[in-house]
């Protein structure tokens, strides 16, 4: 969006200055007057290639990017399921990656996700804080949460904003309306970078809720954090 904003920027008034000149409104302008617009379109038209390269290449890569760890997932959701017995479709995977949205605040942006069954998307952004993806990513470590009983507590918005965090997940009303009925066990993994070992992103597994004693094991959280060990070296 900024390219062409900047492109219109420069070449219509290029074009304006040329026009000008050419139909001598505006009269012996300087040498540099003269050459600056000239200048200026083929700027324009030499950057232009080249943004369109850079964006196909980025277009690619997000996509490559995205069915690899797609692949990924699905090797650790069938993994899951030999494990528990749980069948595929009752479970759930994604792979989410820590960007900055505004000075002091991080964004988590799902990178992949892998449902068999259909289900719609809750369309609620995630930070650093919020849910079990953002509460994965503020703690850096494990996050284990029953998000099919979050529901429980719900009576009035007012009631809800009394409910402490750990509770809530750091969910305003509405999202947490969103959210019903989509979730059961959800299980959170914090993906490092395979160098420094800071913080890039999450993995997500969630099943059905009266299989919380299957998911909630040492066995599991292995699975996923070989997933994120794997997706570190993607996103």
């Amino acid at each position: 969006m900024i390219w062409p904003i900047l492109q219109f920027a420069i070449a219509v008034p290029a074009l304006v200055m040329i026009a000008l000149q050419q139909s001598n409104t505006w009269k012996y302008p300087s040498t540099m007057w003269q050459a600056v617009p000239f200048l200026a379109v083929a700027l324009v038209g030499t950057i232009a290639p080249l943004v369109v390269g850079i964006r196909e290449h980025v277009s690619h890569r997000r996509i490559d990017r995205e069915v690899t760890c797609r692949e990924i997932l699905g090797g650790m959701v069938a993994s899951v399921e030999e494990l528990t017995a749980i069948m595929c479709a009752d479970l759930g995977a994604s792979v989410y990656k820590l960007r900055w949205w505004r000075p002091y605040r991080r964004r988590l942006r799902r990178v992949a996700r892998l449902r068999l069954a259909p289900q719609p998307s809750s369309n609620i952004s995630w930070y650093v804080g919020k849910g079990v993806v953002g509460l994965c990513a503020q703690s850096q470590t494990d996050v284990v949460k029953d998000v099919y009983r979050l529901h429980d507590p719900i009576r009035t918005p007012e009631e809800w904003g009394q409910l402490p965090p750990d509770i809530t997940l750091g969910l305003g009303w509405e999202e947490c309306e969103l959210l019903r009925g989509k979730h059961g066990y959800v299980l959170g993994t914090p993906i490092n970078h395979p160098r420094t070992g800071k913080i890039i992103g999450v993995v997500t597994l969630d099943g059905p809720p009266q299989q919380s004693a299957a998911l909630d094991t040492n066995e599991v959280r292995q699975l996923l954090r070989k997933a994120a060990t794997e997706c570190a070296r993607e996103i």
